[in-house]
Order: C-alpha cells, then sequence, then structure tokens
C-alpha cells in the first residue's frame, strides 16, 4: 500500500463530499497516518461497533484507542453515575 501524505488526509476528512461516505470515515480513523486531531474530531460520527474495535487496534495511535473507548463507554452507559446508582438501587 502506498502511504498518504497527512495533509492529504486532512483535507479528505474536511472534504464535504468525501466525509459524506461512512466508509471513508471509517477508514480514515483506522489509518494509523491520519492526523490525530482529525480522528479525535471524526470518533463521534463513528458507530459504537467500530468504536469498539478501534479501542482494541493496536495500528493507531494510543489517543485513538482511549478516546474510542472514552466515546463507546460513554455511549454505552456503563460509566455514567446514574446508571451505577440505579444499579445499586435496584440489589436493595
Amino acid at each position: 500500500m502506498r502511504t498518504v501524505a497527512d495533509e492529504v488526509l486532512r483535507l479528505i476528512a474536511r472534504n464535504r463530499n468525501w466525509a459524506r461516505s461512512y466508509a471513508i470515515i471509517h477508514n480514515l480513523v483506522r489509518n494509523p497516518r491520519t492526523p490525530v486531531p482529525t480522528v479525535i474530531g471524526t470518533l463521534p460520527r463513528i458507530r459504537t461497533k467500530d468504536l469498539k474495535n478501534l479501542a482494541q487496534n493496536r495500528n493507531v495511535p494510543e489517543a485513538t484507542r482511549r478516546q474510542a473507548t472514552r466515546l463507546a463507554e460513554a455511549r454505552s452507559g456503563s460509566n455514567n453515575p446514574e446508571n451505577i446508582w440505579l444499579g445499586k438501587l435496584s440489589e436493595l
């Protein structure tokens, strides 16, 4: 596979015509050469299942994995204090 300049990846993420395609956005966040700020700004558009897979992907930067984990947990509500409290209340 040929390498792509960071600036090209950044421009693809900013271009509305390209960014409409989920497949393109998904591949951008999985590309280890995509600049981290670009990936972080794009992660909210990624599906939860794909965020969980991205959090396990050792080919992407650590910052990307951490942010993917945070977003996936926030969406699932596992770290939501209200859900934890409700779970303890139901045990009573």
